[in-house]
């Protein structure tokens, strides 16, 4: 599955999460970057399409050096090259409060969630655990001709655990995508962060939306 199908396949997930409705004022300038983005991811995607590397493939920095020694033009950055590692995350089995003390830990808005197995299966965030303190603590319950989303955003929120708290499928990334890829579906999803997953959905780094955006700026800046 390709990051831009797994984008789609976690859509309706996100717009059932709270805030996961676009703003119809959405800037301009974020407008600009959305297809500035898509441009680079286009054109990334038609010059790796045939050299597609797995999860254990060679690191660019190899490719880099030998198409400057050719004068050759240099291979796209990938994920591997600018992902954390190793990457936090919580079981499905830990319960709310555990979930916040992480959050707060490890200074994030989301974790993934994995099962025994390192599979990643979700992601939960302050987002998800804001809902759940919200209904506990004033009680509120959808009325009866309540908006669909508000009603699922309820049934979730009386969860206990992260995975029945969380947020899935989840939109994550393989450490062999191209930067602009990745940031493409950051763009699209709205996320800060994305979970990196081996072709099992083995959870092997994460990331961020800012690591992204400075990758692209130093490319753009040594290849004018």
């Amino acid at each position: 599955m390709t990051g831009r199908e797994k984008f789609s396949a976690g859509a309706e997930a996100r717009r059932a999460a709270p805030g996961g409705t676009p703003r119809p004022d959405k800037p301009r300038r974020e407008d600009l970057l959305l297809r500035y983005l898509g441009a680079v991811a286009t054109v990334s995607a038609e010059q790796s399409a045939a050299r597609r590397p797995t999860a254990a493939g060679p690191a660019r920095s190899e490719h880099a050096e030998e198409a400057a020694a050719t004068g050759g033009e240099p291979e796209p950055r990938l994920v591997r090259e600018v992902m954390d590692v190793p990457a936090a995350s919580v079981r499905g089995d830990v319960p709310f409060l555990d979930i916040a003390r992480c959050l707060a830990r490890e200074h994030v808005g989301a974790l993934p969630v994995v099962d025994a197995d390192d599979r990643v299966l979700g992601v939960v965030s302050e987002s998800d655990l804001l809902a759940k303190a919200a209904v506990e603590a004033s009680g509120h319950r959808p009325g009866a001709l309540g908006r669909l989303r508000e009603r699922r955003v309820h049934d979730k929120a009386r969860g206990d655990t992260a995975e029945e708290l969380m947020t899935t499928p989840a939109v994550t990334v393989y450490p062999g995508q191209t930067v602009a890829e990745a940031a493409w579906l950051v763009a699209l999803s709205r996320l800060k962060r994305l979970p990196v997953t081996d072709h099992d959905g083995r959870l092997v780094g994460v990331v961020h939306r800012n690591t992204l955006l400075n990758a692209l700026i130093r490319d753009d800046a040594e290849n004018p």
